[in-house]
């Protein structure tokens, strides 16, 4: 699973985070950054459930963006629909829902 930078910032709402690195430990996203603070760099580290960060990715789409994203299970694969003002029905099939939903998600960032 691949998590951007750009989506790392818009969901977590962490701004000044540079040279972000994130991997899966079981269904732990841990992320390691470091953090501009007062005109000082610290490595920081973020632990968080993967499920919980898909739930993040929802609400910030349809907080900030007015997309909702419905996912579901069908035929032993998850799909996440998206739909919004411009957007009509687009479709991602991932082999969990939290991976949908951030693959959704990460398509969402990358039409701005």
């Amino acid at each position: 699973m691949n998590i951007s930078e750009k989506l790392f910032h818009k969901v977590l709402g962490i701004k000044e985070a540079r040279s972000i690195k994130i991997h899966l430990k079981f269904n732990i996203l841990i992320c390691s950054y470091l953090h501009l603070d007062s005109g000082h760099m610290s490595k920081k580290t973020l632990e968080i459930n993967l499920y919980e960060f898909a739930y993040l990715c929802k609400y910030w789409a349809y907080e900030k963006k007015n997309i909702c994203i419905k996912s579901f299970m069908h035929d032993n694969i998850s799909i996440a629909d998206i739909s919004g003002e411009e957007i009509l029905n687009k479709r991602f099939i991932q082999n969990s829902e939290s991976e949908a939903i951030i693959d959704a998600c990460e398509w969402i960032v990358k039409q701005e």
